[in-house]
C-alpha cells in the first residue's frame, strides 16, 4: 500500500469477485493480458510453396506421400510403409530432398492432431527438425521444418512440444535463422513458430534472454517503419508516415502481448530494451492517422503498451529520461491550474456545506459544470497543452509522459467497432491515472483538457461487457480529480443506472463489470453531495 491520497486507501489491484469495499476510493489497475497464439499451418500437401527464387514448386498429395514411402529406396509394392520413427530417422539423410519431404510429411500429421503432436515429440521428432535449421541453408528444407515446428508447438495441450523447442536450442537457432535470412516467408515462419512458444509461461522469460533484443530489431522496428530521426518521432504533433505492417510483425507483436503479461521481471526487461516502446508508441500513433489500418496489429501493439503501464509508478524510476527534458514552465502553469480548480470546487462546501445539499443550489452548480464536448484533432494535437521539450522524449519515459494521452484517446474515438482495441486502450489510461504520483495527476487533468472525458463516458454504453469494466473503472480512476468528478457525475451517473442488475440496458453485464460500475458510483458519490443528489433522483 501507498501513502493515503486525498484520505483514500490505494490498493494495487482490483477485488474482482468480491464485494466492493465500503472505504472512499481505491485506485485500481488492469491485470496483463492473457495469451494468444498463431494458427497453425495446413498441410502442405496440394500446396504451392515459393523456392528461393521466388518461383512455385507443386507438390501434390500422391507424389509427396509416394516420395516419403520411398526415401532412398527402389521400394518394391511388397515394401512396409514406413512407420513414424522411420520417418524421424529420414530426418536425418544427408539429401536434401529426403529432409524436405520427411518434414513436410511431419507437419502434415501433426495438423490439428494433438496425439500425432505428442507421439511425434516421443519419437524424438523435434530435436532431430532442430538440427536440420543448424545444418541446411537451402529455403526448401527450413519452410518444411518450420512448418512442422510451427504445427508440433500450436494448442494449449501442447506444452511440452513447446518446452522442448526451448530446451532443444531451437530458440537460439530460430534467432540465428531470423536475423541471417533474405527470405520474408523464413521470417514469418519463425515468428510464427515464437509466438506460439510465447502462450507457455514457463519459457516466456526465456524468449526475452534469447530473443527480445534480435526480434525488436531485426523485425519490430524496421518493418513498422519507426525511425528516431524521423521529425513524428520528435513531434507528437507530427502524424507518423503511412506504414505497410508485414505479417512477420503481427506474429512478433502477438508474441510480445504474450510475454508482457509474465509478471513483473518480464515488463521490466521489455520496458529497458531499445526501441521498443518507441516502436509501440509509434505503432498506434500511426493506426490512429491511416486508413485500413491492420486492427490486429495495432491491438496487440495497444495491449503490450497496457501491460507495461501496469504498476509502473512501483517498477519504474520516475525521474527516468522525463524531468531534464520537461519545459520547467509549463509544469508549473499545470500545477497552478490544477490547484486552482481544486480551490474553486472546495469554496463552496467551506463557505455552506448545508446550502451545498438543497436543490436550488445544486442546480446552480451543476449549470456551472462545463459542457462536455467531443475532442478536436487528437491526431495532431494542439501544441499548447504539449509540454515543450529541450529535447525529443523517448524510451521508457513515453509510457507515463503527457504526450501519450492523445493517441490513447484518438484510438478510443476512431475504433468503436474494435472491442479488444478499445478495452486494452481504456485499461491503459485505468493503468495511467492509478495511482497518485505526480504523473497521474498530469494525466488525470489532461484528459479532461483534451476532452477525453465524453469519449469514456459513451464506451458505458457500448455492446461489449469488458469495454464497459475497463471504461467504468478508468472513469472512477479519473474522478479523483476534484473537477474530473463533478463533470463525470454530471454526465455519467444516467449512463451508469441502466446498465445496473435490472436496469434497462442490463442485458449482458457481468458480475465484475457490475461491481466496477458500482465502485465508479461509489467513488463519484463520495465527498460529492451533488453527485449523491444526482444518484439518488436518477431512481
Amino acid at each position: 500500500n501507498k501513502l493515503p491520497h486525498s484520505g483514500a486507501t490505494v490498493s494495487r489491484r482490483s477485488t474482482i469477485g468480491g464485494s466492493p469495499s465500503p472505504t472512499p476510493f481505491q485506485y485500481n489497475q488492469l491485470p496483463p493480458l492473457g495469451p494468444g497464439r498463431s494458427p497453425q499451418l495446413p498441410s502442405r500437401f496440394g500446396h504451392n510453396y515459393h523456392d528461393n527464387q521466388g518461383g512455385f514448386q507443386r507438390q501434390h498429395d500422391d507424389m509427396l506421400e509416394h516420395q516419403v514411402s520411398s526415401m532412398g529406396h527402389s521400394a518394391p509394392t511388397n515394401t512396409r510403409e514406413p512407420n513414424l520413427n522411420d520417418v524421424v530417422d529420414f530426418l536425418s539423410s544427408s539429401d536434401p530432398t529426403h529432409v524436405a519431404n520427411a518434414a513436410s510429411y511431419l507437419q502434415h500429421l501433426a495438423y490439428s492432431d494433438d496425439n500425432m503432436k505428442a507421439k511425434i515429440r516421443q519419437f524424438g521428432g523435434i530435436p532431430a527438425l532442430i538440427s536440420q535449421l543448424r545444418t541446411h541453408d537451402d529455403i526448401r528444407v527450413q519452410v518444411p521444418v518450420l512448418g512442422a515446428l510451427r504445427n508440433l508447438s500450436y494448442g494449449r495441450a501442447n506444452i511440452g512440444n513447446k518446452i522442448q523447442i526451448a530446451n532443444d536450442a531451437g530458440l537460439t537457432e530460430m534467432t540465428l535463422l531470423l536475423k541471417t535470412t533474405q527470405h520474408s516467408e523464413i521470417r514469418e515462419l519463425v515468428t510464427s513458430v515464437l509466438w506460439n512458444l510465447s502462450s507457455c509461461e514457463e519459457i516466456k522469460l526465456r524468449i526475452i534472454h534469447v530473443c527480445l533484443k534480435d526480434v525488436v530489431e531485426h523485425i519490430l522496428i524496421p518493418h513498422s517503419g519507426y525511425s528516431h530521426t524521423h521529425l513524428a518521432a520528435k513531434d507528437f504533433s507530427v502524424r507518423p508516415d503511412v506504414t505497410h505492417w508485414s505479417p512477420e510483425m503481427r506474429n512478433i507483436l502477438g508474441a510480445l502481448r504474450n510475454i508482457s503479461s509474465a509478471g513483473e521481471e518480464a515488463r521490466r526487461f521489455l520496458r529497458s530494451c531499445n526501441g521498443l516502446v518507441d516502436c509501440l508508441v509509434w505503432i498506434i500513433r500511426a493506426a490512429t492517422g491511416q486508413e485500413n489500418t491492420d486492427e490486429k496489429t495495432a491491438e496487440s501493439a495497444m495491449c503490450i503498451l497496457r501491460n507495461l503501464s501496469y504498476q509502473l509508478e512501483d517498477e519504474v524510476d520516475p525521474q527516468d529520461g522525463a524531468d531534464d527534458a520537461l519545459d520547467k514552465e509549463w509544469e508549473r502553469q499545470l500545477q497552478q491550474e490544477i490547484e486552482d480548480e481544486k480551490e474553486n470546487v472546495e469554496e463552496p462546501k467551506r463557505r455552506n456545506f448545508l446550502l451545498l445539499c438543497t436543490r436550488s443550489h445544486t442546480a446552480d452548480l451543476r449549470r456551472n459544470v462545463p459542457r462536455l464536448s467531443s475532442p478536436q484533432n487528437l491526431i495532431s494535437p494542439d501544441s499548447s497543452l504539449l509540454p515543450v521539450r529541450v529535447h525529443p522524449i523517448s524510451g521508457v519515459a513515453l509510457l507515463w509522459q503527457p504526450e501519450i494521452v492523445f493517441p490513447y484517446l484518438a484510438l478510443l474515438e476512431k475504433y468503436t467497432s474494435t472491442p479488444e482495441l478499445i478495452e486494452a486502450t481504456a485499461g491503459a489510461l485505468q493503468n495511467l491515472t492509478a495511482c497518485a504520483w505526480k504523473w497521474s495527476v498530469y494525466i488525470r487533468h489532461i484528459i479532461r483538457k483534451a476532452k477525453g472525458l465524453l469519449l469514456l463516458i459513451e464506451l458505458l454504453n457500448h455492446a461489449h461487457d469488458t469495454v464497459v469494466r475497463s471504461s467504468a473503472t478508468a472513469l472512477r480512476n479519473i474522478a479523483v480529480d476534484h473537477t474530473n468528478k463533478l463533470m463525470i457525475g454530471t454526465y455519467a451517473i444516467q449512463g451508469i443506472i441502466p446498465r445496473l442488475p435490472y436496469g434497462l440496458n442490463s442485458l449482458g453485464i457481468s458480475e465484475q463489470t457490475t461491481i466496477a460500475l458500482l465502485c465508479t458510483l461509489m467513488e463519484l458519490c463520495i465527498g460529492n453531495p451533488e453527485n449523491a443528489r444526482s444518484f439518488r433522483e436518477s431512481g
